[in-house]
């Protein structure tokens, strides 16, 4: 018993710390810097997103646009809890995407692949749902929040578009999510 209320009591310190140090971590981004929210004029309802969307592109007329928000117009709660990372692919092509996956390097060397949730669609249009409940969004945000990108490349029909991060644009997006997954919604 004596050995179970020690273990508690530790949990209780680990979860306090923990918070503590989440909170500094947000308190030392200026979230308004990133973050603007928009209003549906129509409907009322509320978009938490960043400002400026990050393009990346190495040529002119291609590249990979990058827009994170939360839609805080949904009834269902555990749907205002999600961050959606909406990417859109610049092509004048036009080339379609249906399924595939969206793969991350990180400037450690590590890497990550993501499912893209869009249906099939021939503008570009690719979407991951990062569900704030489970433990592999948990995880994956964690790691797009802490490790810097180093370049992003989505799976289209055919083939496949990539782009490089400038050290900037990396923060900014780490930035950006860190804002929107601290952002509650009521």
């Amino acid at each position: 018993m004596f050995l179970y209320s020690i273990m508690q009591s530790k949990k209780l310190h680990l979860i306090t710390f923990a918070l503590l140090l989440s909170s500094t971590l947000f308190s030392q981004i200026d979230c308004k810097q990133y973050l603007s929210c928009d209003t549906d004029r129509m409907t009322g309802g509320v978009t938490v997103c960043n400002k400026n969307r990050i393009f990346l592109s190495h040529v002119a007329e291609r590249g990979i646009s990058i827009h994170p928000f939360k839609d805080l117009s949904n009834l269902d709660y555990s749907i205002r809890q999600k961050i959606i990372l909406s990417i859109k692919v610049i092509d004048p092509a036009q080339e379609c995407i249906d399924g595939g996956y969206i793969q991350i390097l990180f400037t450690d060397g590590s890497r990550l692949k993501i499912p893209n949730h869009a249906s099939y669609n021939c503008q570009g249009t690719v979407v991951y749902s990062l569900g704030l409940y489970s433990q592999i969004d948990k995880d994956r945000l964690k790691e797009l929040t802490t490790k810097k990108m180093k370049a992003i490349r989505v799976d289209t029909y055919l083939n496949f578009e990539e782009e490089d991060f400038t050290d900037e644009q990396a923060a900014e997006f780490i930035n950006e999510l860190s804002c929107l997954w601290a952002w509650k919604s009521e």
